[in-house]
């Protein structure tokens, strides 16, 4: 099955969310799944896109950590 995982932040941000996505995504790719995660690029030096354990990571867009960016 293919899955698609959005996520507002990953790896290698810090946090219990993350981690939980993360190994939710590893537990899914281990039973046989194709995993995509889309997350937003909030640190600039993070890649746009990467594979992580086999799971496709795209990092999009992201206008900061306020909350006119949230708006």
């Amino acid at each position: 099955m293919h899955i698609l995982i959005h996520s507002t932040y990953f790896l290698p941000e810090v946090g219990g969310m993350e981690h939980h996505i993360y190994n939710l995504a590893v537990g899914l790719k281990k039973k046989g799944h194709h995993v995509t995660l889309i997350t937003t690029r909030s640190n600039r030096s993070f890649p746009s896109r990467e594979i992580i354990q086999g799971i496709q990571v795209y990092r999009k867009g992201f206008g900061g950590k306020n909350l006119i960016a949230w708006i």
